[in-house]
């Protein structure tokens, strides 16, 4: 005869124990309402907004363009004019397609080097 099988014991139940907290910052004295208004909430929140300085905008961008933009408009337009009035003097397919491409080359390298590589001055 096989030995009666005993039944399995209950699972235990696992929990956290009871948490304890220390309170650190004393609370601040709530507004009186019996409710909470959220619209009374916004107009306190507004009031310290405005007390701590944080209801001013954020200053704008210059309104100065920099020597650096305006000399490279200068340049790519005076770069620009005189490839392209050569484009009037050739008067084959093979010129005018080159001289479009330095164009495109030229507007590129003159971007490049003014607006990533040299700094404001």
């Amino acid at each position: 005869m096989a030995a009666p099988v005993e039944p399995d014991p209950p699972p235990r139940k696992l929990t956290f124990k009871a948490a304890e907290f220390k309170r650190e910052n004393p609370p601040e004295s709530a507004p009186s309402s019996s409710t909470n208004d959220p619209l009374e909430l916004l107009r306190l929140n507004r009031q310290r907004e405005i007390a701590q300085g944080f209801d001013k905008p954020p200053p704008g961008p210059p309104k100065k363009m920099s020597r650096r933009h305006r000399d490279y408009l200068i340049v790519l337009a005076a770069g620009n004019l005189v490839l392209g009035g050569l484009l009037f003097v050739l008067n084959n397919a093979f010129g005018f397609v080159c001289l479009i491409a330095m164009m495109a080359l030229f507007s590129a390298a003159l971007t490049w080097i003014m607006l990533f590589i040299f700094e404001d001055y």
